[in-house]
């Protein structure tokens, strides 16, 4: 099953990357599923490479955020609902 791993966008000083996500996909992928990590403070990602992505038979969206970047989190959690309701 195709899993998706969202970090989402947000204002930092600095990029770290997200080893939680890291973690979680290599536990998905040992447990047989096919992750998909997209990180969207290191690369800049639209909305529409963000539902093309969506739309290849992913089943699952994940998403992780520290709590300077939860309302951007959420905005983008309602975004993906709204396009995909199922």
């Amino acid at each position: 099953m195709k899993i998706l791993l969202i970090n989402p966008p947000g204002e930092t000083s600095f990029v770290t990357p997200p080893l939680g996500l890291m973690y979680l996909a290599a536990s998905l992928k040992k447990a047989g599923h096919q992750p998909l990590i997209l990180d969207f403070l290191l690369e800049k990602i639209n909305q529409d490479s963000l539902f093309r992505v969506i739309s290849q038979d992913v089943k699952i969206v994940c998403m992780s955020a520290v709590t300077p970047l939860i309302h951007k989190a959420i905005f983008l959690a309602n975004l993906i609902k709204k396009k995909f309701p199922e």
